[in-house]
């Protein structure tokens, strides 16, 4: 661009200083903080979704992050999302029409069953809840107008494992697509692409940027399954704002590093809780042999406490170094009850049908010492009998 210092001092104020500036290529791709990029050609507006513009998720800060994101998950593509729960929208909204028939699983993280039952109510869908320990029972749901399956890899706050051989074989045999949200598990306990899974989604505000400092969410499949949802989220406005684009690519980063680390704690805690007088269960996939093994545990877990709801709220504040915190994945051990956080939004009845009960404590584990964690629970639990009197 040729000097401009000989323009006004609006002019100058927009243009001086942009550009090129000759700059050798930067090790940390930077922030883009901006929302339209010139087009090459200005005839080639009949194909303006190729041109990169903020809405339309394909400006360089959310390209770069998207590559990592679908290398982690082995896939061919990836979409970010301004939040998780607008993935699991985007990828419902845009497979579902009035009448369809959506087939999912009946303990689903309270706020994907909501935003499910809402379209079910809406769109007069029809909607299969199967029991996800029950692949025999899988196929006979199918119906002609069924044009989505719906899992989640490791369900929240019970930890059970799906199987996602045989999910998968359920989509080869049928040709329905299968979304699963890959969120606790994570792309290093499972690639749900290998197994031939069409999309994975993620709350990426959880262990992918690991900091509690953003929230987005991700969408991994192949560029063609992907297209039809790049163009609804242009067209609904679902994009990922620059700043936290850079920094959920910063966090991923350490992803590997943080999340191995935290398995770890979380196995040692889980092993520790469930040998606890004073805690009824432990859930955890490390404890209970599966057929269905995750390359690496989660670092979540739950546990129910032998107490009354009202006494779990009284020892969960007597911890020390873990948190009460609603959301879960981020370096800092935090825990919550589960009727408060993932299942809020569902009756008490059906918290009760699904095993969710008042006691039950969700445990995200942090990279903190675990003997040090340990040590504070130990102190903790020995008081939880004057706490419940």
């Amino acid at each position: 661009m040729s000097s401009v210092s000989e323009y006004g001092d609006s002019t100058r104020s927009v243009h001086e200083a942009e550009g090129p500036h000759g700059l050798h290529e930067p090790l940390v791709p930077p922030i883009y903080q901006c929302t339209v990029f010139e087009m090459d050609e200005p005839e080639a507006y009949e194909s303006y979704r190729d041109t990169p513009y903020l809405r339309h998720n394909n400006t360089p800060t959310q390209t770069a992050v998207a590559r990592k994101l679908a290398g982690l998950e082995r896939a061919e593509d990836a979409l970010v999302t301004p939040s998780g729960m607008a993935a699991i929208y985007v990828v419902l909204s845009a497979h579902l029409k009035q009448g369809d028939h959506l087939v999912t699983f009946d303990n689903l993280y309270g706020g994907t069953a909501k935003v499910i039952a809402d379209l079910e109510r809406r769109l007069g869908l029809k909607v299969s809840r199967l029991d996800i320990r029950d692949p025999a029972s899988w196929r006979g749901v199918i119906t002609p107008r069924t044009r989505l399956i719906y899992g989640e890899t490791v369900m929240n706050p019970l930890l059970t494992v799906c199987d996602m051989e045989a999910l998968a074989t359920l989509g080869r045999e049928t040709g329905i697509p299968i979304a699963v949200d890959n969120t606790v598990a994570t792309p290093l306990g499972l690639n749900p692409i290998d197994f031939g899974i069409d999309f994975t989604i993620h709350s990426a505000s959880k262990y992918l940027n690991g900091h509690s400092d953003i929230v987005a969410g991700v969408i991994t499949g192949s560029s063609v399954r992907l297209k039809p949802l790049r163009v609804a989220m242009a067209e609904w406005g679902v994009s990922l704002d620059p700043n936290s684009a850079f920094l959920l690519h910063r966090g991923l980063r350490t992803f590997a590093l943080r999340f191995r680390a935290q398995s770890d704690n979380a196995c040692r805690m889980a092993a520790w809780l469930a040998t606890q007088s004073a805690v009824r269960r432990v859930h955890h996939p490390s404890l209970t042999p599966t057929a269905h093994p995750l390359a690496t545990p989660p670092a979540l877990l739950s546990f129910e406490l032998d107490c009354s709801g009202p006494a779990c709220e009284a020892w969960m504040r007597q911890c020390t170094l873990a948190r009460v915190a609603p959301s879960f994945g981020g370096f800092a051990t935090t825990l919550c009850r589960a009727m408060a956080s993932s299942h809020a939004s569902v009756s008490a009845d059906a918290r009760k049908q699904l095993g969710v009960c008042d006691s039950l404590i969700r445990l995200s584990v942090g990279i903190e010492d675990v003997d040090d964690l340990i040590a504070d629970f130990e102190t903790t639990l020995a008081q939880l009998p004057r706490l419940a009197a």
